[in-house]
């Protein structure tokens, strides 16, 4: 048996209700990727060289452990032609070097100034290695592996959006009371 109304379609629910509908959808799956991709931003561990100690570390790096995974932030839900957007984003410098690869490259210490003479000299880097601290002036970085944060967690979440957009339209219905 089907179903008839006495009146058009869209009256059976407020004209706002697609609108909303999309706002809440989006703005639901920007706060899951923005969580996701912090959950998946690696936090840097306390190299032995250090025995411990982690505001020495914390002085050389002058950046606290977990301050990438903290950064990621959410725009609010914003409008457009064909729909809504929520970006996600970190102001953190840090991060390209984190998500991609990264190639061998040398690195030379510059110069600077020795603050007893105020002559001009060569300077060094210093770098744990293992249980102690290694001095030179040029060192090679062998590259790295990037983390992928963000790449990983937009394949999640286009694998997921549909469920967090079912749970949303249900809230939504009990929310306007349209059972």
């Amino acid at each position: 048996m089907g179903f008839t109304a006495d009146q058009p379609m869209k009256t059976l629910w407020p004209e706002d209700l697609p609108d909303k509908a999309g706002r809440a959808i989006v703005d639901a799956v920007g706060t899951r990727f923005r969580d996701r991709v912090a959950i998946k931003t690696p936090v840097a561990r306390l190299p032995k060289a250090y025995k411990g100690d982690f505001s020495e570390w914390i002085a050389d790096r002058k950046r606290k452990p977990r301050t990438l995974r903290d950064s990621w932030e959410r725009s609010e839900v914003i409008p457009k032609q064909d729909g809504h957007e929520v970006e996600i984003f970190t102001m953190d410098p840090v991060a390209p070097h984190v998500e991609w690869d990264t190639r061998p490259h040398s690195i030379t210490a510059g110069m600077r100034v020795d603050p007893r003479t105020g002559e001009l000299r060569q300077g060094s880097l210093r770098f744990p290695m293992g249980p102690n601290f290694m001095f030179r002036k040029e060192v090679w970085h062998p590259g790295t592996q990037g983390k992928h944060m963000m790449r990983d967690t937009a394949a999640e979440i286009e694998t997921l959006w549909l469920e967090v957009a079912e749970r949303e339209l249900e809230e939504l219905i009990a929310r306007e009371n349209l059972k």
